[in-house]
């Protein structure tokens, strides 16, 4: 598995969740972070790890690959 990037907006340290049958991936938010006060939507909700680990590492304007 390959390493998971940071929050985007804060900078933490992100971590993987298992939840009931789907992986997600959340991170260690700093108190002025915009996601701290966001839940993750059913659509963040992975059946696998890399999947979860995918979705999370993809930035907008990066080229895939």
């Amino acid at each position: 598995m390959n390493e998971l990037k940071p929050c985007p907006f804060c900078g933490g340290e992100a971590f993987m969740r298992h939840l009931y049958s789907n992986y997600i991936v959340d991170a260690k938010h700093d108190d002025n972070c915009p996601m701290i006060f966001l839940s993750l939507p059913k659509d963040t909700h992975w059946v696998t790890r890399m999947a979860a680990e995918t979705a999370w590492n993809r930035r907008a304007g990066e080229q895939d690959g």
